[in-house]
């Protein structure tokens, strides 16, 4: 009986509407465009990157993965992708009339550039570094969005990195507020390697539900 249910509920659902912000040349959410498992499919309504030469890749990686799956661009991926600023109130109102338009925003994800956290820039590792406030401009979007999940991914010196002086480190405050909007968070370090990438690369991530 239970081998007769698997994918039940999915078979004559809607896809699973995805959001992918700092998307690069997309690699995050293509993740999510490309599987297809027991009736469930996602569908990437919006990948936010503002670099021209990004977008122009992530646009071209839309448009090879739609003809792979032999399908509309519309139906798995955006129709079209151009440089967009995630800083702007314009690229909020853009994906909240998208997700309306597609019965609502299921997941939000997102890569945040991350250079102020890392091992590599420790001595302006703090808060208040340019570089580190797109990983708080992320957490902007999930309080505005509340989407029922997200997924953020970022350097492991996001575990350490501090306000000047304070024991807080920038994670603990991000979870602080994150469940005072009502989410059960899961922070985690997880390794390429672990999945069968022929190299060492730990990256953290972040669940919210």
């Amino acid at each position: 009986p239970r081998q007769l249910l698997r994918g039940y509920l999915a078979a004559e659902s809607r896809p699973v509407n995805v959001v992918d912000l700092f998307a690069g040349a997309g690699g995050l959410g293509l993740g999510f465009a490309m599987t297809r498992r027991n009736g469930l499919r996602y569908r990437l309504l919006f990948s936010g990157e503002v670099h021209p030469i990004y977008v122009h890749t992530l646009d071209r990686n839309h448009r090879t993965l739609a003809r792979i799956l032999r399908t509309d661009a519309g139906e798995v991926v955006p129709e079209q992708t151009r440089p967009v600023d995630l800083r702007s109130p314009t690229a909020l109102k853009t994906i909240k009339s998208l997700a309306r338009g597609a019965g609502g925003l299921d997941l939000l994800v997102g890569g945040p550039p991350c250079q102020g956290f890392s091992n590599a820039n420790r001595n302006s590792r703090h808060e208040f570094n340019p570089h580190n406030e797109h990983v708080f401009l992320f957490m902007k979007y999930v309080a505005e969005l509340r989407p029922p999940v997200f997924l953020m991914e970022n350097v492991q010196g996001i575990f350490w990195t501090t306000r000047n002086g304070d024991r807080l480190s920038v994670l603990d405050r991000i979870v602080r507020r994150l469940e005072l909007l009502g989410y059960l968070v899961f922070p985690k370090i997880l390794d390429a390697v672990w999945y069968g990438a022929p190299q060492f690369r730990s990256r953290f991530f972040i669940l919210g539900i």
